[in-house]
């Protein structure tokens, strides 16, 4: 006899208290705490999909990619025709490198639910690098379905950045930092330290004039170590400004992208919990 399997949108584990539990310990940034929970409810209900969704969710968040991505593909295998499922598959891919699959599973999804605004946005991150304008299609379908994405005014914005129209980009963040201080918060931030790269400009400048009198001190002070100075200061006169203009450079980068990436891991617990108190 074939059991049959209750598709993601159905809500059979909300008889059991971990996915919520999981899902809020989740929020609160305790993923290995939220890891052992979600573990615990799918050890109850092995062949709830959902269950499988969300340990995708929370392993993804949490950085590890491998789980996730068989989380979601036991999920698929429980609900090959549930669109959440397939979503989730496709951020799994997506985490592991596999960018092409997970584009091609984030399509798969929206065939199968074309209306749903998580799916929606879902396309639109992936499909932001290799097709802005079909990215900006997504998220804007995805916000006349969804008003409250702030992740999907984020992707717009991102998208539209892309396709060169800054204006436009710029009003879509100011709504984002309307609607989400987090967004606001961070762009202060990143604002801050692209100052921070003039200041360390300057700061390399004197640097260099300052190493380049060392080899003349070291002359006048201790010639046997010269030909050690020699060698050693216009290294450090090379490699010091490229290290320091770097390091800058990537906190400001990694700010940019914090503010998505925030939003975006509470809109998809919001979701899943969303979905568990139907």
């Amino acid at each position: 006899m074939t059991e049959t399997v209750a598709p993601v949108q159905d809500g059979p584990a909300r008889a059991h208290p971990q996915p919520v539990r999981a899902l809020q310990l989740a929020q609160e940034g305790r993923y290995a705490e939220a890891s052992a929970e979600i573990d615990a409810a799918a050890r109850l209900a092995p062949l709830d999909a959902a269950l499988h969704v969300a340990r995708s969710t929370i392993y993804r968040q949490a950085g590890h990619g491998r789980e996730a991505l068989r989380a979601a593909e036991e999920a698929v295998r429980l609900a090959p025709s549930d669109a959440r499922a397939h979503r989730a598959l496709a951020m799994a891919l997506e985490r592991t490198g596999r960018k092409r699959d997970g584009r091609e599973e984030a399509r798969r999804a929206a065939q199968l639910a074309p209306d749903d605004p998580a799916v929606l946005r879902c396309l639109g991150d992936l499909l932001l690098d290799a097709d802005p304008a079909e990215a900006e299609r997504n998220y804007r379908r995805t916000l006349w379905r969804d008003s409250r994405s702030v992740a999907a005014r984020l992707g717009l914005a991102r998208a539209l950045r892309r396709l060169g129209r800054r204006e436009e980009a710029e009003d879509m963040l100011r709504r984002a930092e309307a609607a989400d201080a987090t967004v606001a918060d961070l762009r202060r931030r990143a604002s801050a330290l692209s100052s921070a790269i003039v200041q360390a400009a300057v700061g390399t400048f004197l640097a260099i004039l300052v190493l380049g009198r060392i080899p003349a001190f070291v002359d006048a002070h201790r010639p046997a170590w010269s030909d050690v100075a020699g060698v050693l200061v216009p290294a450090a006169a090379l490699l010091a400004p490229v290290a320091l203009l770097g390091w800058t450079a990537l906190r400001v980068w990694r700010i940019s992208r914090d503010a998505p990436d925030a939003v975006e891991r509470r809109e998809d617990l919001r979701e899943l919990m969303e979905q568990y108190a139907r």
